[in-house]
């Protein structure tokens, strides 16, 4: 029996309502696909509870357990030698920071920093700056990393993200002499090799298993060699407990008197000294500003803020730090830096009385009037 099928012909009444059998297959093919998708979903969300952020900070109570592991004396330690080398800047593999707990609950994103190709501008995602909750994250497309689903032992371990990724490479081991083999994607084009195109993969923990069957040797650290098995164990056990880090420590009486002092400093009201704020934070948002006198490893970023000091800082976002605030009044505000610092972003810039002095001859008792502002 021959099948004769004809193309490019106009879709008729009668055509809808007696499909071919062509036709027929397609919708079926289409309704066991997506009720598949559906009920994948729903099953997941029954049996591990639906997903939200959670509370990543320790309570009073939970401090005081003996048997709690220790985020910043335990786990961060082992993440700042083993991970935020790659995992610190903004444009670290799947948008993943592992310098702060906020950094580790943000999650991560499919969405390159980078991207020469586009044609539309691109909404930025820095930490710290451009959502002020993980819900904000969620928001922008960020996927969690930590289960975020029931809370129990076995789910907080098999429901996350960091641990299956890192047992991954627990399991089936690591080259232990010479060149990796070629199955280890590195992103760098050692051939100069015009056809070479590295593609960035980031799967979320419902696809990982899939992934992670087809690519076995992409744990973490990728690359790398694995943990040490009392490091696995540190952060295995960390995670089972929740993950959950201890609150920041309050800033000493010496280090909150220069924030007060420095911050009166830069928002003083006449036209010189509000040019002279803008001038320096233009030059110096970036760096990690220190009190040399009083501490050499607690560090402060410049910002502009919507609110005045003594408030919560509400950071003013915008891409560039010559942008329209988009306020009439906004502020100049020493922000506590509370992440690990990496080299690679480091700029540290010293504030003093001599620096304050300083900048009072070049910019305040020099002779010149400011009529009017930029």
């Amino acid at each position: 029996m021959k099948i004769k099928m004809k193309f490019n012909q106009p879709i008729t009444k009668s055509a809808w309502i007696k499909p071919s059998w062509l036709q027929a297959l397609t919708v079926l093919f289409l309704i066991t696909l997506f009720s598949g998708c559906a009920m994948y979903i729903k099953d997941y969300t029954e049996l591990y509870g639906p997903s939200s952020p959670k509370e990543r900070t320790l309570t009073a109570e939970q401090l005081k357990q003996d048997n709690h592991i220790s985020f910043a004396n335990e786990v961060q330690p082992i993440l700042s030698n083993r991970c935020a080398v790659c995992h610190s800047c903004n444009d670290a593999p799947c948008q993943l920071n592992f310098t702060s707990i906020e950094g580790i609950d943000r999650g991560a994103s499919i969405e390159p920093v980078y991207n020469g190709a586009r044609f539309t501008q691109q909404s930025p995602s820095r930490l710290g700056i451009d959502a002020s909750s993980t819900e904000q994250w969620r928001e922008k497309g960020f996927f969690p990393v930590l289960n975020e689903r029931t809370q129990n032992s076995s789910i907080n371990l098999h429901h996350s993200l960091l641990y299956e990724s890192i047992s991954a490479k627990q399991r089936h081991g690591f080259p232990e002499h010479g060149r990796l083999p070629e199955s280890y994607d590195t992103g760098m084009n050692l051939d100069n090799d015009e056809s070479f195109v590295h593609q960035q993969v980031c799967p979320s923990i419902e696809r990982y298993a899939d992934f992670s069957s087809e690519k076995p040797q992409w744990g973490m650290p990728f690359a790398l060699p694995p943990l040490s098995n009392d490091e696995f164990k540190t952060i295995e056990t960390w995670l089972e407990q929740g993950a959950k880090a201890e609150p920041i420590e309050p800033l000493s009486e010496k280090l909150t008197q220069q924030v007060e002092k420095w911050e009166t400093f830069f928002n003083g009201p006449t036209n010189k000294e509000q040019l002279m704020s803008r001038y320096i934070y233009e030059h110096i948002y970036t760096g990690h500003l220190y009190f040399k006198d009083i501490s050499k490893t607690d560090f402060f970023m410049l910002v502009r803020s919507k609110t005045a000091p003594g408030q919560e800082i509400e950071i003013i976002n915008t891409v560039r730090p010559y942008n329209d605030p988009g306020v009439e009044t906004f502020y100049y505000r020493l922000q506590r830096y509370t992440r690990v610092i990496v080299d690679k972003t480091h700029m540290p810039y010293s504030l003093s009385d001599g620096r304050m002095k300083r900048y009072k001859e070049l910019f305040i008792d020099a002779e010149y009037n400011v009529g009017s502002l930029p």
